[in-house]
């Protein structure tokens, strides 16, 4: 009977992580333009092993013809709460942070393989700017 607890503890431990490869990744944006970034080592916040504390580092975000309002952001997967089922879960197929400026909001937004290692395949990054809608960016950077 441990032995299986162990097994199947490990077993479920190895599917929360998403296994995304840290690494720098490049490609271009919406207008043909490089763009690129790097991902750190995945981690869970207070150190519990789930997906819904699963973090995902990203920094040095290059954007042409725009400076990211912060140096890093630490990515988690969106939260999904079904009010109607009473369900709690996650999207497993991004990443997502999103952090509030005087402005509005910014926001980077990762999507991946279902694969493993999982891979990232598109970088949404929107900056909102609540009170000058017309200043708002958003800029697609697919690899």
């Amino acid at each position: 009977m441990i032995r299986l607890s162990i097994f199947l503890s490990l077993f479920f431990s190895l599917q929360v992580n998403a296994h995304v490869e840290r690494g720098t990744y490049k490609g271009l944006d919406q207008n043909g333009e490089a763009c690129s970034f790097k991902l750190g080592d995945t981690w869970f916040e207070d150190e519990i092993n789930h997906p819904l504390t699963e973090r995902l580092p990203i920094t040095e975000l290059k954007l042409s013809g725009l400076k990211p309002k912060y140096d890093m952001y630490q990515m988690g997967h969106p939260l999904i709460v079904n009010l109607d089922t009473g369900k709690i879960g996650y999207n497993h197929d991004l990443f997502q942070d999103i952090i509030p400026t005087f402005t509005g909001a910014a926001s980077v937004t990762l999507y991946k393989t279902d694969t493993r290692p999982a891979k990232p395949t598109v970088l949404i990054y929107i900056e909102d700017h609540y009170k000058n809608p017309e200043r708002a960016k958003k800029v697609t950077c697919t690899l």
